[in-house]
Formats: C-alpha cells, structure tokens, sequence
C-alpha cells in the first residue's frame, strides 16, 4: 500500500508538470499580470498595394502578433442601465447623450464586444488533463490495479494562432460597436433636423395664418364699405382656412416628429417641447476627393473589412498547422499481485507506465481546409474593396444632395423669399386701394406660402445630407464649424 501511495502521489506530480509543459510558452499564455483588459489601439489602416487589396495575402509580416491573455481579459460587464423617469431634451448635443447611454442597439453592440473577448479567452485555453484510474481485479488470487495521467502537448503554436483569429474577431465587434454608435447619432441628428424643420414650418404657417387673416379682414371691410363683393370675401375666407388647416396638420406633424425623434434616441418617453436650433447656420465646404480620403482612413465599416483579411489569414496558418500531430503523454503506475503458477508464486510486481501516441497525417492533411482558408483571404480582400466603392458612391451621392440643397438654399433666401413676401405686402396695399384684382393678391399669397415651404424643405435636405456626410467620416462633435 505504500507503494501504491507513493505511485499515485508522483502521478498527481507529473500531470502538472506535463501541463506546464505546453502553458509555459509567453507566446500562448502572455506575462503574468493581473491587469484589466485594456482595449487594443486604434487599427492601423493596412498598406495598400497598387491592385488596391491591402497588403500581401501571403506575407506574415503583415499580421498583428499581440496575443489576448485571459488574465488581462475580464468578462464581466457593466449592467444595461435604461433611463426612466421624467428627463427632457431640446438640444442635439443633449438628445445625442441620451442616445449614446440607452440607446439598446449600442447596449447590444457593448455585449457583442465582450462576448467576442469571451470567445478569445476560450480559443487559447490549454487541453485539460486526462486521469484514469482502477482496478481490473481486486482481491483473490490475483490483483491488478493502477493510475495513469494522460496530457495533449500541442504544438506548432497551433492555440496561438487559434486564439489571434477570435482577437481579429473582438478587434471586429470593436468596429461594429462603432459602426453602431455613428449610425445611431446619424439617425438622431437626421430626425433631429427633420424635427425642427417641422417646428419652423409650423412656425412659419402661423405667420402666413396672419397674413391670410388680415386679407380676410380687408376683404370684409371693403365688402361692408360697399367696395368688395360677397364672392372676394369668400375666396378671402377659403384661403383663410385653408392656412388654418394647413397650420393644423404641420402642428400634427410636428408632434408626431417629436416621438419618433424619442424613439431614436432609445427613450421613447423622453420629454420635448421645443428644438433649439436652427436651419440657416453654415457648414463647411466639402468636397468629395477629401471627403473619400478622410472617410476611407477612418470608417468602420473599411476598417472591419480590413480586420476580416488579418482574421483569415490567421485561419490560413492555422489551417497549415493542423497536420502536424500532437503527441499525447501518457504516464502511470500498476501494481499487480501474481497468484501460484507452475506451482510457484509468481509474487508482488510494480510497474511504472510512460507511453506516447499521436496521429499519423496519412489520409487526412487538412487539405480542402487550407484551400478553403485561402480562398477566404482573397475574397476577404476583395470585399474590402466592393465596401470601399460603396462608401464612396454613398459619399458623392451625399454631397451632390448637400450641394443641390445648399444651391436651393441661397436663392430662396437672396432672392424668392424677399420677393414673395414685398409681393404680399404690395398686392395688400393696392387691393385695399382698389389697385389690384382679388386674384392677384390670391396668388401672391399662394406664392408666399410656396417660397417658405420650399425654402424649409431645402434646408432640411441639407442638413440630412451632411448628416450623412458626417456619417462616413464618423464625426464625433456635429454640426462642424464653417
């Protein structure tokens, strides 16, 4: 019994031993610290050759080596916290802080990150150990029992690579997470300028419901001074209310802006009464081969496609590696008790166990793997480029939207607007003296009305392009300064 106490404690003794044999590396386990995760810094665009794929699909030296080390790697997240209660907002800067802390879709993204960190710990963690241990008879004429560990050395830095491929993939969902965020602050600044389009276009129908009135009012005291007739009245009186209903449905609309605009931020209850803010500020100049530039540097969307080629190449070495076998150790102790044979015992025997076996690469060399793999890096490569062209056509759709909008702009305001609204006042004058026809102040009003309805629509376009705009570039302080 001593000796098979001693036995089994020198199993227990070799298994951890065995086990640090393929934990010792740093290129897998990485220095010991207990230090949080720290998030990689920003991506370096790759270098792109003159074909425009970036890189070299079959150079190395191009992949990032820094490993993940599940001590540095913490999977515990901060709860989803969501905003309730009466909170209100009435600037952009104050709905884009609302929407940046609750927004669930930017929550969703938080996770995704740390699930891929969850995935990155799990892809380097060393094969655990085998024990076995038994006894085959025990007892009688004959006893035979024993202990045995077993361990998987891998090798050709297989776990390294492994675990490099899932740290592309939490470099991704870092990029996804931004994406997401750009695209929530695009919809919120969009609904946003949407919404105060519509304030102003209901403030602007409250003005032209005055000037309305007060040609009803003129028109009814021509009438009673026997200078206008029943029928100039009533045509007054249907513009009238015509402008009162028109008032009332931009109101409806507005309303309606104001939830949707709660609903984008990811607070539906969030409370508003009115924007501050204003259509007729400036915005820089932008044009598109610098637009392009910043826009293909910085984008997430170009930046995880560059990722995604890094991510297989990753797959493709560890693809190369697979064939190359990993030997498993086996080391053990057995203690047998021979009974009488031929007359004579055959006595007390003890017997160490080492033994190694591994996989022979004959049949099976991962060949359609590594075809696969590389077929991945390639078409890696050119889906990096299929996003880059679109972006770009995004981008130049965007300020052809913003340059047409701001040409309508500058001629409502230096030309049709101050023209409609004198053409009001004049017509006014000169029916209230008998000079003009009813008709004609009809149509001036109507004029009016079309100069600040499309000069509000104009501005509205323009904001929503350049919205846009600072999508793809991923602007983080919006609107930028002139």
């Amino acid at each position: 019994m001593r000796r098979l106490a001693t036995c089994w404690a020198i199993g227990f003794l070799m298994a951890p031993v065995l086990f640090a044999q393929g934990t010792s590396n740093p290129a897998i386990s990485g220095p010991k610290t207990n230090r949080p995760f720290e998030p990689s810094p920003p991506l370096e665009p790759l270098p792109v050759n003159p074909s425009g794929v970036p890189g070299d699909v079959s150079s190395p030296a191009t992949l990032p080596s820094p490993p993940i080390n599940s001590r540095e790697i913490t999977t515990e997240t901060a709860p989803v916290e969501i905003v309730e209660g009466n909170i209100s907002a009435s600037s952009l800067s104050e709905f884009e802080a609302v929407a940046i802390e609750n927004h669930p879709e930017i929550q969703a993204a938080r996770q995704a990150v740390a699930s891929a960190r969850g995935r990155a710990i799990q892809a380097g963690l060393y094969p655990n150990p085998y024990f076995q241990g038994g006894a085959i008879q025990w007892g009688g004429q004959e006893t035979f029992w024993g202990a045995n560990f077993a361990q998987e050395i891998v090798v050709a830095r297989k776990l390294y690579l492994q675990r490099q491929a899932e740290y592309q993939a939490v470099r991704q969902a870092e990029q996804d997470l931004s994406r997401v965020r750009y695209q929530v602050l695009r919809d919120v600044r969009a609904g946003f300028y949407v919404t105060l389009a519509l304030q102003i276009r209901v403030d602007a129908l409250s003005q032209l419901v005055k000037i309305a009135q007060k040609s009803f009012e003129s028109g009814q005291r021509l009438k009673m001074g026997g200078e206008g007739t029943l029928t100039d009245e009533l045509q007054l009186k249907i513009q009238f209310r015509r402008a009162m209903a028109g008032l009332a449905a931009a109101d409806a609309q507005f309303k309606a802006g104001k939830n949707s605009l709660a609903a984008l931020t990811g607070v539906p209850d969030l409370q508003i009464d009115r924007l501050e803010g204003s259509l007729s500020d400036s915005l820089p100049d932008m044009e598109y081969p610098l637009v392009r530039a910043g826009m293909l540097a910085d984008n997430a969307n170009i930046r995880r496609a560059a990722i995604e080629i890094n991510r297989r190449r990753y797959i493709l070495r560890r693809a190369v590696v697979q064939p190359i076998p990993n030997p498993s150790i086996q080391a053990g102790y057995q203690y047998y008790v021979g009974g009488y044979g031929n007359g004579s015992a055959l006595g007390t025997q003890n017997l160490p166990l080492l033994m190694v076996t591994f996989p022979v690469p004959v049949f099976d060399r991962n060949q359609g793997a590594i075809r696969e793999a590389r077929a991945e890096v390639s078409r890696a490569s050119l889906l990096l480029r299929d996003t880059q062209n679109d972006l770009s056509a995004r981008a130049a759709d965007a300020i052809g939207r913003l340059n047409a909008s701001s040409e309508l702009v500058k001629e409502y305001e230096k030309e049709i607007l101050p023209a409609a609204k004198q053409t009001v006042e004049l017509a006014q004058a000169a029916y209230q003296g008998g000079q003009f026809s009813l008709l004609q102040l009809l149509q001036a009003q109507r004029d009016l009305v079309d100069a600040y309805l499309g000069s509000i629509d104009a501005q509205s376009q323009r904001w929503v392009a350049a919205v846009d705009i600072a999508q793809l570039l991923q602007v983080d302080t919006f609107p930028p300064a002139p």
